[in-house]
C-alpha cells in the first residue's frame, strides 16, 4: 500500500536548495525523486528565516549579487510546485505565542523552531501516522532533539538516514 508522507523543511535545509552547499545535491535529488509520493512543506516563518540566511550570506560577501538573486529565484521555483508554504499558524495570535513559549522554554529552541514543531503536531498533517507520519527535515541538532522529544519523526540532514518512499 502506498502512502503520502508529508515533509516539513527547516531553513537549514531550504538554504541548501537555494544555494550550493554541502548536502544541496542530496536534498534536491530527494525532493525531485519523491515529488509524487511525498508532500513537501515549509512553514511561513521557516521561509522567512531562509530569506534571512540568504541575505546574511549576501551581506557577508559569501554570495555575489548574481548568486543571491539566483538563490532567491531557485527557492521561488521550488515554491512554485515542489514545496508548499504552510501559513496555517500565525504567531501574532496571543494564545499561540504562549503555546510556542512553552516549547521554547522546555527545549531551549527559538520561536521559529517551536512553530515548526507545533505545526506538525497540530496542523494539516497531524493525522498522519505510522508509515505516513510527517517528517521534519533539519540540520539543526537542537531542533532534532526537541522534535524527537515531542514524538516527531525527524530526518537529521544530511548524515541521517532519509525516509524511504513506499
Amino acid at each position: 500500500m502506498s502512502f503520502i508522507v508529508p515533509h516539513y523543511l527547516d531553513a537549514s535545509v531550504a538554504v541548501k536548495i537555494a544555494c550550493r552547499e554541502n548536502g544541496s545535491t542530496r536534498i534536491e535529488q530527494y525532493i525531485r525523486t519523491n515529488a509524487t509520493s511525498f508532500m513537501f512543506h515549509m512553514t511561513e516563518y521557516a521561509f522567512y528565516e531562509t530569506l534571512g540566511v540568504l541575505k546574511r550570506k549576501w551581506n557577508k560577501g559569501e554570495l555575489s549579487d548574481a548568486k543571491y538573486t539566483e538563490a532567491i529565484s531557485v527557492l521561488e521555483a521550488y515554491l512554485d510546485g515542489l514545496i508548499e508554504l504552510d501559513t496555517d499558524f500565525k504567531p501574532h495570535d496571543r494564545r499561540l505565542i504562549y503555546k510556542l513559549g512553552d516549547l521554547v522554554k522546555k527545549h531551549k529552541i527559538d520561536y521559529s523552531d517551536a512553530l515548526q514543531i507545533y505545526t506538525i503536531l497540530n496542523g494539516r498533517t497531524k493525522g498522519h501516522v505510522y508509515e505516513s507520519k510527517t517528517v521534519l527535515v533539519t540540520e539543526d541538532r537542537d531542533l532534532v532533539k526537541a522534535a524527537e522529544a515531542e514524538g516527531l519523526r525527524v530526518w537529521h540532514f544530511p548524515d541521517g538516514e532519509a525516509p524511504k518512499s513506499n
